[in-house]
């Protein structure tokens, strides 16, 4: 008997909340195409790893960056070394610490 009443009481239960569902505002058009609001990750972000040896050990260490950062790093490095040759730092030779010269 009181699993019967416990039974009808559940199934008040949900019909109610399933009535007031079909009472609420109609959702929007946003609301429905979700997928059209996803913005794609920029491939740039993505993280790249590999497995690299400090100098000095012989232990090689995991190394993870974004792809941006691993091309922000290359195009200073070839800025860096087209200023070193244009200054002409490759063509000199050894430079003497105390005099200057070469």
């Amino acid at each position: 008997m009181t699993r019967f009443i416990f039974l009808a009481l559940c199934f008040a239960a949900l019909f109610a909340t399933s009535s007031a569902f079909a009472e609420a505002e109609p959702a929007t058009g946003e609301d429905l195409r979700p997928y059209e609001r996803f913005q794609p990750p920029d491939p740039e972000d993505q993280i790249v790893c590999k497995r690299e040896r400090v100098t000095g050990s012989q232990i090689p260490t995991r190394v993870c960056k974004t792809k941006r950062d691993i091309r922000l790093e290359q195009e200073a490095s070839r800025r860096s070394m087209e200023d070193m040759a244009r200054q002409g730092g490759f063509k000199r030779g050894p430079v003497n610490p105390i005099t200057g010269d070469n």
